[in-house]
């Protein structure tokens, strides 16, 4: 979990920009003033860089990460987008990432 904090943290280094474990392997970021095209390869760079296998008390570990990412701007205009709000769009778009969208919440 440390090494994959590390590695978010050197991608997300926007003076406002913030990363965070939320629990157990989840982690949020806040991304400000970013282009959806600078996103798209924000995230792409997020997937191939937690991808990096790492060693780990003499063991490889091969980690994995799928990235949802919601946009203020995409936020119909009789929506606040408040952090719950922008929180379960991004949940959503995680979880629809995915192949066959497993565990896609309702």
């Amino acid at each position: 979990l440390r090494e994959t904090a590390d590695r978010l943290h050197r991608l997300i280094n926007g003076r406002h920009d913030m990363a965070a474990r939320l629990s157990g392997d989840e982690f949020a970021a806040w991304i400000c003033g970013r282009t959806p095209e600078d996103l798209q390869t924000l995230g792409e760079a997020i997937i191939r860089d937690c991808a990096v296998p790492i060693e780990f008390d003499g063991q490889v570990i091969n980690p994995g990460v799928s990235v949802g990412i919601a946009r203020q701007a995409d936020l119909s205009a009789d929506l606040t987008p408040t952090v719950d709000i922008m929180m379960r769009l991004a949940d959503y778009a995680l979880y629809t990432s995915k192949p066959g969208g497993e565990d896609a919440p309702p």
